[in-house]
């Protein structure tokens, strides 16, 4: 299903990635970080951490 997508390959349910996307296009005077943070429930400095570790490591 996620096949030459741009979610092919991640780890993240498509439910956040769906959330995310809904956020981002319905705001009409643009989408702010902190925003999508409160939709999604996640705290965006955490996965920021978390994506440098994994770059880091060398295993993402």
């Amino acid at each position: 299903m996620t096949a030459g997508t741009i979610v092919e390959g991640r780890l993240k349910p498509l439910a956040i990635w769906f959330r995310a996307t809904w956020y981002v296009t319905a705001q009409k005077n643009g989408a702010s970080a902190l925003g999508l943070e409160r939709v999604l429930g996640r705290s965006l400095e955490k996965q920021a951490l978390v994506a440098i570790a994994v770059e880091e490591d060398g295993s993402g």
